[in-house]
């Protein structure tokens, strides 16, 4: 294998074992995260309760508490009839009466939630379809031979 060769024999590779096996074993907070992000998904919210459970990650939960990180971004959908449309959701989803502990991030990104996943993921597509539109070989031949440009801005993801 190429671990054995770049390590010089068994003994690195017995040595990288160890240090991989923890980074495939997902940390409590990164579980609770991607459980947020699934569980908010299938809850059924709309419109700003959706909006504002997307801005939030699950901190804990434990009988009758779930305790919620919000991120700063998320602040402007935070209200308390908001709060309770999550918190009723949370009960029928759990089968029991949920009690929400909001606390706030200190800044905007420090944390990971769904939301700020789903920029990351339309950032990536638009660079994406960017990227297809600068190299298509009829804009190019376009460029070349009519000096065309492509407005910023006006290419859009596809889907």
């Amino acid at each position: 294998p190429p671990a054995a060769t770049a390590g010089g024999g068994g003994a690195g590779v017995a040595r990288a074992k160890p240090a991989a096996r923890p980074s495939s074993v997902p940390s409590p907070a990164a579980t609770a995260a991607a459980d947020w992000d699934a569980l908010v998904a299938t809850l059924g919210l709309q419109g700003t309760a959706r909006h504002f459970a997307a801005n939030c990650v699950m901190i804990e939960r434990k009988a009758g508490l779930v305790r919620l990180r919000l991120d700063p971004a998320g602040d402007s959908f935070r209200r308390p009839q908001i709060e309770s449309r999550l918190a009723e959701a949370l009960s029928q989803h759990y089968g029991e009466t949920i009690r929400l502990e909001i606390t706030q991030a200190e800044a905007p990104g420090e944390i990971f939630t769904p939301a700020r996943r789903d920029a990351i993921v339309a950032e990536d597509r638009q660079r994406a379809a960017e990227q297809s539109i600068d190299s298509d070989p009829a804009v190019r031949a376009m460029r070349e031979v009519f000096g065309a440009t492509v407005r910023p801005g006006s290419v859009k993801p596809l889907g």
